[in-house]
């Protein structure tokens, strides 16, 4: 059809008045009953609708060549380094290549992952698969993500749409947490012989290794290797999996976890940024809107971070 509008636009063209009248379907009762190949109008009256089949097109279709450029992917370093041994410029970037390309290989100009479990994993670029709608989008605060345009598009197809909080860290936050779970841990346990912590201590953090997380919704343990952990209390008291444990289908199951551990830990990374989009939101719903000019006089809290490092004694506190 778009052929023939072409070619109706071509002809039309060169044609210096014309007009188009649309026809109500009462009017013009042979074309609808050839429309939805009727025969039980008045007006027909043998019955029957003359039909012509063509072979070929009435006008000629020029071949059309799509064309489309490959973006730049992950998959793009990892081939590089692999055939050329190229690596990026930043010695952590380059370490970090070399680690994950460990795990990949080429056959016949294709890119393949070893899996645990034994078959090559064949990897696509976005044009070669296939995805749907996503459910959530999690952006930045930039503009292009933050405008009507945009926010009609998730709207249309019933995509949520959140925006991560930017943060500007002091220090390393997660180690100060994971550090202050083990400290008071330890305190829970040694309430009278604090002296006996480093017996004490692997215990510990066995049960912060093997204990969900909620921004994750996982264990560390899991994180790293693909599966979760028997507690010593499903030894004692035998629960279902151990009781039904068989060695040659927990190895299978065990190879596949490795197979779908990068994937577990992007949806873990990806539920975590849900989870601080969702603190960002109860905690700005606390926050009090306050505007300032140029000049006006506020206090500032002082901080190790934002302390002057000559204030003294007698220095802002």
């Amino acid at each position: 059809m778009i052929a023939y509008l072409g070619d109706v636009k071509a002809v039309s063209a060169k044609i210096k008045e014309f007009k188009i009248h649309q026809i109500p379907r009462e009017d013009n009762k042979k074309a609808d009953a050839l429309a939805n190949l009727a025969s039980t109008f008045e007006f027909i009256s043998d019955r029957c609708i003359p039909l012509e089949f063509l072979t070929s097109p009435s006008i000629g279709i020029a071949d059309q060549i799509l064309q489309t450029e490959e973006n730049p992917t992950w998959l793009d370093k990892i081939i590089a380094y692999l055939q050329k041994g190229i690596l990026p410029r930043d010695k952590l970037q380059a370490r970090r290549l070399q680690y994950r390309s460990a795990r990949f290989c080429i056959f016949k100009g294709k890119l393949y992952k070893r899996s645990f479990s034994g078959p090559l994993l064949r990897c696509l670029r976005p044009e070669e698969a296939e995805f749907g709608v996503p459910k959530v989008i999690i952006s930045d605060n930039a503009r292009q993500f933050d405008n009507d345009k945009f926010r009609l598009f998730c709207s249309d197809l019933a995509i949520s749409h959140h925006f991560s909080s930017p943060g500007h860290p002091q220090a390393n936050g997660q180690v100060e947490v994971t550090n202050r779970t083990i400290l008071r841990n330890l305190k829970a346990r040694l309430e009278r012989s604090k002296s006996e912590w480093a017996e004490n201590l692997p215990s510990i953090l066995w049960a912060y290794h093997t204990t969900s997380r909620i921004p994750t919704s996982e264990t560390p343990y899991s994180m790293v290797f693909g599966t979760i952990s028997v507690i010593p209390v499903e030894i004692g008291m035998p629960s279902f999996r151990v009781s039904n444990f068989d060695k040659e289908i927990n190895e299978a199951e065990l190879r596949v976890n490795l197979d779908l551990l990068e994937e577990k830990r992007e949806n873990a990374e990806l539920r975590q940024m849900a989870y601080k989009c969702q603190v960002a939101k109860y905690y700005n719903q606390k926050v009090k809107h306050r505007s300032f000019l140029p000049g006006d006089l506020v206090l500032r809290k002082v901080t190790l971070s934002t302390k002057e490092p000559n204030a003294g004694k007698l220095g802002p506190t």
